[in-house]
């Protein structure tokens, strides 16, 4: 069961307890994006300046994350590119009912190459939380499960956390070996939206409070 390959393989532990070391050193007292509303819908690449970077293992994999523009079922998406071991972490205040939608792939050159696969998560930590809550995981390993080679859908409900200063977080594990080899994990645009309204219609970019 995946659940319990995140939370017992020891590896994954051993790793996730690197990955909260190198989280709140980082912390560093990054405020909130002041009460974003979700009509019309928000892109998550728009909100990367507010963003933070944090190694899950660090000393063994460095953190990275791009936008980039890739195909993957032969269509060009705008994406985040993950290093292998990465997490972006957002600050945030949601004043709305709000989704979040997004589909996690690997690239489909690393589709028949070695490696383990990559998890890929979202968590939830809320103001003054160690221990963030995990919404969603999945481990994309598309030379073993042909199926994965293409678009994995995500949906999350995150009405619940409407006017709560919270940390959204998005997550590449390298798998349970540690191993970063054709880790080439992407997030297609990510998106924050009203479940009343339309998730295509976005708003746009809003600039850094910075």
């Amino acid at each position: 069961m995946l659940v319990e390959y995140l939370f017992y393989d020891r590896r994954w532990l051993i790793a996730s307890c690197l990955g909260l070391v190198s989280i709140l050193a980082s912390c560093g007292g990054a405020a909130p994006i002041e009460g974003i509303k979700v009509t019309p819908p928000i892109s998550l690449l728009d909100l990367l300046p507010q963003a933070r970077v944090a190694a899950i293992v660090p000393g063994k994999l460095e953190a990275g994350v791009e936008i980039r523009e890739v195909s993957v079922e032969g269509k060009s998406e705008r994406v985040f590119f993950f290093q292998a071991g990465t997490e972006l972490i957002f600050p945030l205040r949601i004043e709305q009912a709000a989704v979040l939608e997004t589909a996690v792939a690997l690239l489909s050159d690393a589709w028949e190459k070695g490696g383990d696969g990559v998890t890929f998560y979202v968590a939830v930590r809320r103001e003054g939380e160690i221990v963030p809550a995990y919404l969603f995981s999945q481990h994309v390993h598309p030379r073993i499960v042909p199926e994965q080679r293409g678009w994995q859908p995500v949906r999350l409900d995150l009405t619940s956390l409407r006017d709560t200063d919270i940390e959204l977080i998005l997550g590449t594990h390298p798998g349970p070996n540690i191993d970063p080899t054709y880790d080439w994990a992407v997030w297609k645009d990510p998106r924050l939206y009203n479940p009343a309204t339309d998730p295509n219609e976005l708003s746009h970019p809003r600039p850094s409070s910075n």
